[in-house]
């Protein structure tokens, strides 16, 4: 069996999560490496548990827009950008049964 690797990859808004990401998965792929964006590098697979970037560089394996997005947590619930992010990783948290089918059939 392969190993697999990973990153987590946290930060403030504009702190370069997102180009580190794009940068870090062009690199492997130049070197021969399997890559997979969940946003945080694993294997070499990234995951995009940011619910309110919409404008990623990059193809994500795994991204959380597909379950939830800030925009529309905060349009429909009328939450301000903190509150939405919460409201986003609780949902996310109630729904591990997306994440764990996705990753599976991802992979």
């Amino acid at each position: 069996m392969a190993s697999v690797f990973g990153q987590l990859v946290v930060g403030p808004p504009g702190s370069g999560k997102t180009t580190y990401c794009h940068v870090v998965g062009e690199y492997l792929k130049s070197i021969g490496r399997k890559v997979a964006i969940f946003r945080c590098l694993t294997l070499m697979f990234c995951t995009c548990l940011d619910p309110a970037n919409d404008d990623l560089k990059y193809e994500a394996a795994i991204n959380i827009s597909q379950l939830i997005t800030l925009e529309d947590v905060m349009v429909n619930l009328k939450l301000g950008p903190n509150g939405g992010l919460m409201f986003c990783m609780e949902f996310l948290e109630k729904n591990m049964d997306w994440w764990n089918y996705t990753h599976t059939t991802t992979l």
